[in-house]
């Protein structure tokens, strides 16, 4: 069973789509007053970290793993997507980028999974 709370999905999907506009601003045109993010792997796992979280806010599942998977899935489709069109806005399709988006989408799942587990348990010794 698959519970969806339609704000924070919303929020999630604004997420995403600014995200993939501000990556496919031709190389060229981006501000030099934005050359400070030369942390630039670090700033992927921080964006990636940060959707992922609304995304696992928004979509409930009855098996919580279940849903851990599903979202870990359609973040990772849509980094792929992400990197695999930069090219078309003379931007460079990166291994590294995805790698680094990865990081933050599974870093924050496992978190989440094991803090959901602990209060679960907790949950039961109380009750």
């Amino acid at each position: 069973m698959l519970t969806v709370n339609n704000k924070k999905l919303t929020v999630a999907a604004i997420a995403v789509a600014v995200v993939m506009v501000l990556t496919h601003i031709p190389q060229e045109k981006v501000p030099a007053s934005l050359d400070f993010l030369s942390f630039d792997k670090l700033l992927h796992i921080i964006v990636y970290a940060v959707i992922t979280i609304l995304a696992l806010q928004a979509v409930v599942f009855r098996r919580m793993i279940m849903g851990i998977v599903c979202v870990i899935i359609v973040l990772a489709l849509i980094c792929v997507v992400d990197e695999i069109t930069q090219p078309m806005f003379n931007r460079s399709c990166s291994l590294a980028d995805y790698l680094a988006d990865l990081v933050g989408i599974l870093s924050v799942s496992a978190v989440y999974y094991v803090r959901k587990k602990e209060f679960g348990r907790a949950d039961k010794l109380q009750g």
